[in-house]
């Protein structure tokens, strides 16, 4: 059994179930900055990881920057943040395993 926080929020797992392993994977892609932002950054666009101070990547368009952010969510089963313009959060989007998936 393993305790972890989340959001204040106390949540015990039991690592042994796929489920859990499943809500594990997901807890600590949240804990260790598996999002990452699509943001404007100097006139372009850039990649950032959630916490980091600087950017990973910077693009042209939004959609390269988009496609690049994926391709690092995939790889590490992490979540990609798109921000608007003036900074608003556009969209989102989460790569991995999904313990619920939709039905239809």
């Amino acid at each position: 059994m393993i305790a972890v926080t989340e959001n204040d929020v106390f949540v015990n797992i039991d690592i042994r179930t796929v489920a859990g392993q499943a809500r594990l994977k997901e807890v600590e892609a949240m804990s260790n900055g598996k999002r990452i932002h699509v943001v404007p950054h100097n006139g372009a666009w850039a990649t950032r990881r959630e916490g980091a101070s600087r950017v990973a990547s910077t693009h042209t368009t939004q959609s390269g920057a988009i496609d690049a952010a994926r391709g690092r969510a995939i790889r590490g089963a992490g979540e990609v943040v798109i921000h608007r313009p003036d900074g608003r959060i556009r969209d989102s989007n989460s790569y991995g395993n999904d313990p619920f998936p939709p039905k239809g």
